[in-house]
């Protein structure tokens, strides 16, 4: 049974991990379609676009046929509205409004030629507005059509992929009131995402989200989905650096329709799958319009049900279980050409803690056409050398495995981004330690260390670790450079003391000891093993080791950091990390935010890494 000091001890790490941003549960709840659109029909805007519908009608002389043979009124509207403005309106919040009704009442009824001629007519309706009304934020019956076009749309294509189209290689046909409809799939060739890619297609207006406070959502014109490619053996290649879960990435949909049924015998529809970090625009008749993006909800379905404050405390205090999920994840395909961030998080943590940040960046069309985003996930229990170990290998795996040659963008050019602990260990990525760790612990050379011969060159990786070429730029968050006096202090002690490190590990390191006691320093010569609470001690050897040391010349690194809002750098602190121990002379950029720790939460942070991210894309 757990004594009271280890409740007390877990309870306060609990807390702790909390207060630095890692303690939210995302939940993620699927919204039906039936029910958004019965709240929509509700709103004042939709009403009075209705009701000018049935004006429509009036006029036309269909208000009681309306009421007996819906489908044969639409077909009459659709075949005569041409360019006039007001009946594609009413075609399109008529048919919006006889699909929902039928839904409604009927499960798994056949409204997909209905819902594709609302978004025929909205098409047209919001082909007569000018760009500037469609981007005003006031609801408006422009604006009102956009969002009925994405609306209709989202709904057609998830109904339609559902029953297998969107996937043939082929032309079909949509009955639908007033002539049946040619759908063809992938119109454009920049931008656009293959169907058979994906095994989902989850409409991000249907997914409610706890556990995110990015915005994350760009307005334009199209529907957007999030784009479940899963993990599958015929994808391994693919996908062998992605969660069990597989991937969830951010599409966007539009449907054009280049030929109306007033001007030809046959309406057209071609249906576009766009990959919106490189097709920003969609041609809406004469002139383009911006392609809308979801990044939040994407990332949000990946992480469902995933509690950062489990993930994070059971890495530092269960190493063992966790020592199987180590290692570096993509949340995107690999992309050769664009530039990729990895995001270290710090003790205690986990990946869990960038979801905002991430979504934010996605979110900026001028970093995500230039960006790919990596995390790595390490049981934090491990002392900082060895986690470092884990990353250059893990890096140095994936260039292997997806550029062999290291020939594309992406091998030869990382930005790598770091919070707390995950600061320090971005740090020894572009710092040139030498033998200056090794000296911390022996005065002899390394030859001499007795060690069996299949883990030495681990053990001197361990210890004489390089500085990775392929990274050219390091961004420090909240990062105890000069270490933190939390680890020393009772609650650093009794933490340390609960962390479980790997049994063959704790073998390895007491062996190592053991037989080498007259190569090291006194100071070592105990069988104390080092983890990552006390590895983070002022004292420490991995700090006297790293601040001795040059970095790499011609990197830039940058330092964001809290001062909780008291604005006394520089005395400030964090909470956890002291001014003192963050700040660095030779750096880039400094930032101080009125935060805690979370500083990665910050907007002024989030603005500050788009514009590292951004000059460093254009240099």
């Amino acid at each position: 049974m757990p004594s009271s000091k280890h409740i007390v001890t877990v309870a306060t790490l609990a807390a702790m991990a909390i207060l630095t941003g890692c303690g939210s549960t995302v939940i993620t709840k699927q919204v039906s379609a039936t029910e958004l659109w019965s709240t929509w029909r509700v709103d004042p805007e939709w009403k009075k676009l209705r009701t000018e519908a049935l004006n429509q009608l009036d006029v036309a002389g269909l208000r009681k046929q309306w009421k007996t043979a819906p489908e044969k009124v639409l077909a009459e509207l659709r075949n005569t509205s041409g360019k006039k403005t007001a009946l594609h309106s009413a075609v399109a919040i008529l048919a919006a409004d006889l699909a929902t009704e039928r839904e409604s009442k009927l499960r798994g009824a056949d409204v997909l030629g209905l819902w594709l001629i609302a978004a025929e007519g909205a098409y047209y309706a919001v082909k007569e507005s000018s760009k500037e009304v469609l981007l005003a934020d006031e609801a408006e019956p422009a604006r009102f059509m956009v969002n009925l076009y994405n609306r209709s749309v989202s709904h057609f294509v998830d109904l339609y992929f559902k029953k297998g189209g969107l996937r043939k290689g082929k032309n079909e046909n949509i009955e639908a009131p007033g002539g049946n409809i040619s759908v063809s799939v992938n119109s454009f060739r920049a931008g656009a995402l293959d169907p058979l890619l994906f095994d989902e297609l989850i409409p991000t207006n249907e997914v409610k989200i706890e556990g995110f406070t990015a915005k994350g959502r760009l307005p334009g014109v199209g529907a957007t989905f999030s784009g479940v490619i899963n993990r599958i053996p015929q994808r391994e290649h693919l996908m062998a650096y992605t969660t069990r879960r597989g991937l969830n990435i951010p599409v966007t949909v539009a449907i054009l329709f280049p030929k109306h049924p007033s001007g030809a015998k046959k309406s057209q529809a071609d249906i576009s799958l766009i990959d919106s970090t490189v097709r920003r625009e969609i041609p809406f008749g004469e002139r383009p319009l911006p392609v809308s993006r979801d990044t939040v909800a994407p990332l949000a379905l990946g992480l469902n049900g995933i509690n950062g404050t489990s993930l994070g405390l059971g890495g530092l205090l269960r190493v063992n279980d966790r020592m199987k999920l180590a290692g570096l994840y993509m949340l995107q395909p690999y992309a050769p050409k664009r530039i990729p961030v990895l995001m270290i998080h710090g003790l205690q943590s986990s990946p869990v803690i960038w979801r905002n940040l991430i979504a934010e960046l996605e979110a900026d069309p001028t970093i995500s056409a230039k960006y790919q985003f990596w995390v790595f996930y390490y049981p934090s229990g491990v002392a900082v050398p060895q986690s470092r170990y884990m990353i250059s290998q893990k890096m140095n795996e994936v260039i292997q495995h997806f550029d062999p040659k290291a020939q594309d963008l992406a091998s030869r050019n990382v930005v790598v981004i770091g919070h707390s602990m995950g600061g320090v260990l971005s740090r020894s990525l572009i710092t040139d330690v030498g033998d200056r760790f090794w000296k911390q612990f022996s005065t002899k050379d390394f030859s001499e260390l007795k060690v069996p011969e299949e883990k030495r060159q681990e053990a001197k990786d361990t210890v004489f670790f390089k500085p990775m070429p392929q990274v050219k730029r390091a961004i420090f968050i909240a990062a105890p450079h000069r270490g933190a006096a939390m680890a020393q202090s009772w609650l650093g002690k009794l933490g340390s003391s609960l962390v479980r490190l790997p049994s063959d590990l704790l073998k390895f390191n007491m062996m190592l000891i053991k037989e080498n006691v007259s190569l090291l320093r006194t100071g070592f010569q105990q069988n104390r093993v080092a983890n990552s609470i006390n590895s983070l001690r002022p004292d420490a050897p991995i700090y006297a080791a790293l601040n001795s040391s040059p970095f790499v010349k011609g990197v830039p690194y940058h330092s964001i950091l809290g001062d909780r809002g008291r604005g006394d750098t520089p005395n400030s602190s964090d909470g956890f990390v002291p001014y003192s121990s963050s700040h660095l002379d030779g750096a880039n950029s400094e930032l101080i935010v009125p935060t805690g720790h979370d500083a990665y939460e910050s907007p002024l942070a989030v603005d500050e890494v788009k514009r590292i991210l951004k000059k460093h894309a254009n240099n």
